[in-house]
């Protein structure tokens, strides 16, 4: 990969996770949590939640929910990265 696009790809990264974060933060600061739970995963909470803004992105794209899918599929991938 060339030096400029390394740069502008990590920017790009860097940038969105910062969105990430700045969401996640806010929601627990109004009081949603349990992300870590194993009951929101495995019984399909989590992937319903992800599903559901998929289906919103569809019809508004709009960048937060493109943040908010990528939260919900860190959530997944967090679970099943500790339950290695």
């Amino acid at each position: 990969m060339a030096s400029r696009d390394k740069t502008l790809l990590c920017e790009a990264v860097d940038r969105f996770a910062a969105k990430m974060k700045a969401t996640l933060l806010t929601k627990r600061e109004d009081g949603w949590g349990g992300w870590r739970e194993k009951w929101f995963i495995e019984n399909g909470d989590c992937k319903l939640e992800l599903y559901e803004h998929v289906g919103r992105l569809m019809v508004d794209s709009q960048a937060d929910q493109a943040v908010d899918i990528a939260n919900f599929c860190m959530f997944l991938d967090d679970y099943w990265t500790r339950k290695e």
